[in-house]
């Protein structure tokens, strides 16, 4: 979820991460991830995403991020979390 922040421009960070397996995810097949912004309120994200396997869905997500705050003052390295 976090690769669709920052292909937006957007550094962030994982507040809080809630995965949910419907079935054994095998390591062999071909997968598609599926990600959403649910919510965004300034420096704050709630994402959703969810995991198929030959089309049929195998795990879901929910998932909360802070944007870094070196985006906002301009300083490198300061996460300022």
């Amino acid at each position: 979820m976090t690769r669709l922040l920052m292909d937006r421009g957007t550094k962030a960070v994982t507040a809080d991460l809630n995965v949910r397996f419907k079935k054994p995810v095998p390591i062999a097949e071909a997968m598609v991830v599926r990600a959403r912004i649910d919510t965004h309120r300034r420096r704050f994200f709630q994402l959703s995403a969810e995991l198929s396997v030959n089309g049929v869905p195998a795990a879901t997500a929910v998932g909360k991020f802070v944007k870094m705050k070196d985006e906002l003052s301009g300083r490198e390295g300061d996460i300022g979390l």
